[in-house]
């Protein structure tokens, strides 16, 4: 495998190897429902915040976003055509090439913990950023190196999920059930299932690193925000659901999390009272999650509001919650999106 520590690596400044261009806005008024990417200043969906049916000049694909303004200095590369905000910069590389664009993002989101608010990066200082690149020769790029090494690492995780999505298709895959319409639902507290705990990491910058997930109240990536050591009685058993209070990601938005965990103070544990599934958790964590509509960063889930919080759930004849439909429900939800993107990864190898 290729290693990026047998490279040697220079630094070049990003007007030297891209054209930096600035996006042109499409205010809220202006925006058309359609199918083409509209980017951003965000820090998830590959800066993806709208898709619309509007045209203008920044159109343009095989192209590198930069946010200059919101989540300053996250890169993202867009093989497809995209339109971007004036809250991005478009960079076109020099040397194109998808491989080579995911890299160079990747090396200039490194650099972005030096920009905020009040530090944003504009194109003057987009221009005079300096980032790492390996080099052939003394001041010159190895666009080979970079886009070999992004073409393996690629081939070799598309591998590794293949093997995964097979695996998890073959032991959840189960035949037709009814659908969601088909049930009939009544309304239960949270509460009457679940037992809560508080999150107690309020001093992130005393943490160190270590094999404990640490859960936030994050929008993404199943709230994860780092790995910490903490001691043993301040980690939440898994097969659990995190529900955040307040935060980024907004109050309400729920996860299960099959593994131990820490958790920050404002995110509350949910562990079920009675034997459930993962599948079930899931399930359950989906329909709290629907409530999070309702909360906000004015309107965060206090204890006592955590009390009264009601979902609906599927219920058998004697009108209790249908665990087993919602086992079986969830599986065919995973079972159908795994072979989806299966199917995906497999003709994206055979064609690559």
């Amino acid at each position: 495998m290729l290693s990026l520590k047998d490279r040697d690596w220079e630094s070049f400044f990003i007007e030297n190897i891209a054209t930096i261009e600035s996006g042109c806005d499409i205010y809220e008024s202006e925006r058309r429902k359609g199918f083409t990417p509209y980017i951003s200043s965000t820090s998830v969906n590959n800066g993806v915040v709208h898709f619309v049916d509007n045209n203008n000049s920044t159109r343009e694909s095989g192209c590198i976003s930069v946010n200059r303004n919101g989540s300053v200095g996250y890169a993202f590369y867009h093989p497809y055509d995209a339109l971007f905000s004036n809250d991005c910069r478009k960079l076109r590389l020099n040397h194109p090439s998808k491989y080579v664009g995911i890299f160079v993002a990747h090396q200039v989101t490194v650099q972005r913990e030096k920009y905020s608010y009040g530090y944003k990066m504009g194109t003057g200082r987009l221009r005079r950023q300096s980032i790492l690149l390996p080099v052939s020769k003394p001041r010159t790029p190895d666009w080979n190196f970079m886009d070999d090494y992004i073409r393996e690492r690629e081939y070799f995780i598309i591998k590794n999920y293949i093997g995964y999505a097979k695996k998890v298709t073959k032991e959840i895959c189960i035949s037709n059930i009814d659908t969601l319409k088909q049930k009939e639902w009544r309304e239960f507290n949270v509460l009457t299932y679940f037992t809560p705990r508080r999150g107690r990491e309020s001093n992130m910058s005393s943490l160190t690193n270590g094999n404990t997930a640490l859960i936030s109240a994050k929008k993404i990536n199943n709230g994860l925000k780092s790995f910490v050591s903490v001691p043993d009685e301040r980690v939440h058993l898994g097969h659990t659901i995190t529900l955040n209070n307040d935060g980024d990601g907004g109050a309400g938005l729920a996860y299960y999390q099959p593994f131990s965990f820490a958790l920050d103070t404002h995110v509350t544990s949910l562990r079920p009272n009675i034997e459930m599934s993962k599948y079930t958790l899931m399930f359950v964590a989906s329909a709290i999650t629907k409530q999070g509509e309702r909360y906000g960063h004015g309107h965060s889930i206090s204890d006592t509001r955590l009390k009264k919080i009601k979902i609906m759930l599927p219920v058998k004849h004697d009108e209790l919650p249908d665990w087993e439909y919602m086992d079986k429900f969830a599986k065919q939800a995973v079972h159908q999106k795994l072979f989806l993107y299966l199917q995906y990864a497999e003709k994206y190898l055979g064609v690559h």
